[in-house]
């Protein structure tokens, strides 16, 4: 809720400052104005690149450089979890912080809204941060019905 009142006051706020006269043109000024703070904003919350899973997998192997993190409550990462993974569960992602140190972290859920909010507070607090957009759910469903068909 803090976020939308903070993108109305920034709307607001552009929306006020922009009285000049310039001959009419001043509703498409205006909506330019509000275009660039929502992107603004957006930004500010939004400083993590979002990737897709064989994306993700693939920048895992770099160990050296790479964590990655399932941020899924421990019962779901013990059904599965993607090769390399650790499990760090949203709820206590602060007391994970020691083993990222120095390196960048990529993020996965289910379906990626729980890792989305764990790239955000990541990002926040100082680490570059990957989400695996969408989550992972169908592709361990996939991987899981492959292996009792095996």
């Amino acid at each position: 809720m803090n976020m939308a009142k903070n993108c109305s006051n920034s709307s607001n706020k552009n929306q006020s400052s922009n009285t000049s006269n310039s001959g009419g043109s001043n509703r498409s000024k205006n909506q330019n104005k509000n275009k660039s703070a929502y992107a603004n904003k957006k930004r500010t919350f939004m400083e993590f690149e979002n990737i897709s899973l064989k994306e993700g997998i693939k920048l895992s192997r770099d160990k050296k450089h790479y964590i990655l993190m399932d941020v899924r409550e421990e019962e779901r990462y013990k059904e599965g979890h993607l090769e390399n993974a650790i499990s760090c569960p949203y709820g206590i992602l602060k007391e994970c912080y020691e083993q990222m140190d120095g390196k960048k972290i990529i993020v996965y859920c289910d379906f990626g809204g729980q890792s989305m909010m764990a790239a955000r507070h990541l990002r926040k607090d100082g680490f570059e941060v990957y989400n695996i957009i969408g989550g992972v759910y169908y592709y361990m469903k996939e991987k899981e019905q492959n292996k009792s068909e095996a």
